[in-house]
């Protein structure tokens, strides 16, 4: 059964002339984070005010462990935009590391308020999965990935979730979707590996 952290990724960023945010990205997805920071970095000299270029930087911070810089991040996306629904999931699923219970009661207000975002119906999934909540965590993600398509990392947490709720079938072809949309990333090989251990 799978036993891997689900998490929550910002959506596709924009590019601008220099071509940073779209790197920068790229360089998220394939799990190369210092490359990715560099890249956001420099859409920030471009833009000081580049939503996206914070937005991945505050993920790779929360990714690292480093609470307080992820969430400061998170705090000045929603300064210049009060209703960032991949703001305000981020600031959630740091919240969820402490408190669930709260954090979950706000996920769900967020995804009432931003039906259409994948990362808020992403968020919810994961809250839910910390609470043991899989049902509610499968149809979060199920949502998140119908949104979009093309998420791995969304398609992948669906694959974990339907694992751990013993649907292996539905659970191999999703862990199979996860490594055709992305087959070179980290988190791919690791749902290869567990694509063995269910089938085994």
């Amino acid at each position: 059964m799978a036993d891997s952290a689900m998490a929550t990724a910002p959506t596709t960023l924009r590019a601008t002339p220099a071509g940073s945010l779209t790197a920068g990205y790229q360089f998220l997805r394939q799990g190369q984070l210092e490359e990715a920071r560099l890249a956001y970095q420099r859409a920030l000299e471009i833009n000081p005010e580049e939503r996206d270029a914070l937005l991945g930087l505050a993920y790779i911070a929360h990714h690292q462990g480093q609470r307080h810089e992820a969430g400061a991040l998170y705090r000045r996306v929603l300064r210049l935009d009060p209703e960032n629904a991949t703001a305000s999931s981020g600031l959630l699923a740091l919240l969820a590391e402490g408190d669930t219970t709260s954090a979950g009661g706000l996920a769900r207000d967020l995804t009432q308020r931003h039906p259409d975002s994948a990362t808020a119906l992403a968020t919810l999934g994961s809250i839910m999965a910390r609470e043991g909540r899989l049902a509610e965590a499968q149809q979060a993600y199920f949502k998140a990935v119908t949104l979009e398509p093309g998420n791995a990392l969304y398609t992948y947490n669906l694959a974990v979730a339907l694992d751990r709720l013993h649907k292996p079938a539905e659970a191999i072809r999703y862990y199979e979707r996860a490594l055709q949309e992305y087959p070179d990333s980290a988190m791919a090989k690791t749902a290869l590996n567990l694509i063995a251990t269910v089938e085994g």
